[in-house]
């Protein structure tokens, strides 16, 4: 992020003449992590990204990151768990063989070991098991306290990678099972059939697997989708074939046939998840065609959500343009836009593979609710988690571990704090919608502002969430100029809903000045009682 030498450039360059509009800079993340180490050892940091339950006990949900080759001169890998509330480091987990790719699954289980702690299955699908052979792949729980292994599964064939998809089942309160890929298996009667596993958690032992039905299918090759308190669970073949799998003991287990790729394009399956329909009870199956032609374009993709038991589309969402892969990426959005009703995540490629990439958030109704740019689209893992920041509504991570911009982090997006902008000859006026939902209505707002940017952000006492603005002194300045014309309105109460609306006006000379000057100023609000911080807003930045 740009930043500039000394604040008193702001005020001191108010008299420059020349005239630039301003303009509202990309989105900015909520909350932003890093791997330490420079670039070139990071590892493929943001290659995996889960959201999982409550590690450190601050009553907010956390969120696990794996870097998968780290370090560079080993690669066996390390995962991450990061406090929802404050994006700080709460436990590490590392890998125990080189290029094994620990971290390609990640799974939030529960306390397996009751000591109080969640614990977090981890996966290696790459893992050469001794004696021979490559890729047997590995499983193991880590204890979510102590960071020691509580168990490991290893694979017993040769290419078999199992793990390379991990996904928890059962319960969304409590302990959970898992299911895991093993796409390189073969059943007595089928050769390459892949299969299905079912895991008990505790005990660290498979249960059961549901086999493929096609001579080398691959099933599980292609995706598993999975999530506790969701009904269903669903595997994507080597062919882009989407199959329902029913548990079993032992090898009883069902994989039956769903949904084949569209005609047109490539038409592959790129990514499959499974979310909370709009009814109690109810879920739904979203699938992205990332390959897929419809409206004229080519490649332009699609995404389709289709209830349990029904292979009949309800929505589908297209891509804008050819060669957009439109569901390349997509992912469960746990209720982004507060309605009680879940969203889904969805990447897209920029225009002409140029522009920046592009995740939207979309309702189940097909109304776009959330935006944002990323780099790194082949790259980029999506996820969400509940409510870190306390209006009620969820929050939605982008992990990039590679690109063209060379990026390794994971960022968190929240709602709160809109902009719109008016430019005239004589001033650029901002004017900022507040939303910290219905929970915050008649509290208390406070804007402020800031040259130092979003991230870390300010860390108060439990349960204030992380406010992202670093205070420096604009923010200071601001305070100074509170009920002038150019801050009129930067505090006061919040509508009875928890919105209201701000003001910042700044003459056209000190536009100028600040587009000279290459700076970016980052505002964000937040709701108080009685002096205790009760939400955080989304940071806005302000690009000249």
């Amino acid at each position: 992020m740009r930043q500039h030498s000394s604040l008193v450039v702001l005020i001191a360059l108010v008299f420059v003449s020349a005239l630039a509009p301003a303009q509202e800079s990309v989105r900015t993340p909520t909350q932003l992590v890093r791997n330490e180490p420079g670039w070139f050892d990071q590892g493929g940091f943001g290659k995996q990204v889960t959201g999982v339950r409550d590690f450190d006990g601050d009553g907010f949900s956390d969120y696990a990151v794996a870097a998968p080759t780290y370090p560079t001169a080993t690669a066996v890998g390390r995962v991450y768990i990061y406090s929802g509330r404050t994006g700080t480091i709460l436990q590490t987990f590392d890998g125990s063989a080189p290029s094994a790719y620990f971290g390609r699954g990640l799974a939030d289980v529960g306390d397996v070991d009751g000591d109080g702690t969640p614990d977090l299955a981890i996966s290696s699908h790459g893992f050469d098991a001794p004696g021979g052979g490559a890729n047997h792949g590995r499983i193991q729980c880590f204890s979510g306290a102590s960071g020691a292994v509580l168990w490991t599964i290893d694979g017993t064939v040769g290419g078999g990678e199992l793990g390379k998809f991990l996904k928890s089942s059962g319960p969304e309160v409590g302990i959970r099972s898992l299911v895991a890929t093993h796409d390189g298996w073969s059943s007595a009667a089928t050769i390459g059939s892949g299969r299905i596993v079912f895991i008990d958690a505790v005990a660290g032992a498979i249960t059961g697997w549901a086999s493929g039905q096609f001579v080398y299918g691959g099933l599980g090759w292609g995706g598993l989708a999975s999530e506790p308190g969701i009904s269903g669970i669903f595997a994507v073949d080597a062919q882009n074939r989407a199959h329902e799998i029913g548990g079993g003991i032992g090898g009883t287990g069902t994989s039956t046939l769903l949904l084949t790729p569209p005609v047109g394009g490539s038409g592959t399956i790129a990514a499959i998840d499974v979310l909370r329909g709009p009814t109690a009870g109810s879920s739904r199956l979203a699938v992205g065609w990332a390959g897929a032609d419809s409206g004229g374009f080519t490649n332009n993709g699609t995404v389709d959500l289709y209830p349990i038991g029904n292979p009949t589309s309800v929505l589908t969402l297209s891509g804008p343009g050819t060669n957009r892969y439109f569901g390349g990426t997509l992912a469960r959005a746990r209720d982004v836009d507060g309605d009680g009703i879940e969203e889904v995540i969805v990447l897209m490629a920029g225009p002409s593979f140029v522009a920046p990439n592009v995740i939207q958030v979309y309702n189940q109704s097909g109304i776009l609710v959330d935006e944002a740019e990323a780099a790194g689209a082949s790259s980029s893992a999506l996820a969400s988690i509940d409510d870190v920041t306390g209006d009620g509504r969820g929050e939605w991570l982008n992990a990039i571990g590679t690109g063209a911009t060379t990026r390794f982090d994971c960022s968190m997006f929240s709602l709160g704090l809109d902009t719109a902008i008016a430019v005239t000859a004589t001033e650029t006026t901002f004017t900022f919608s507040l939303d910290a939902g219905p929970l915050h209505g008649g509290e208390t707002y406070f804007q402020s502002y800031g040259a130092s940017g979003a991230a870390p952000g300010i860390v108060g006492p439990a349960p204030w969430p992380l406010i992202p603005l670093n205070y420096d002194a604009l923010s200071d300045l601001a305070f100074t100029l509170a009920g002038t014309p150019i801050l009129p309105n930067p505090f006061g109460v919040l509508s009875p809903s928890g919105t209201g609306t701000t003001t910042l006006m700044l003459p056209a000379a000190t536009v100028a000045a600040l587009t000279l000057g290459n700076v970016e100023i980052t505002t964000a609000f937040i709701a108080a009682v009685a002096g205790s911080v009760t939400f955080a807003s989304n940071p806005e930045t302000l690009d000249f």
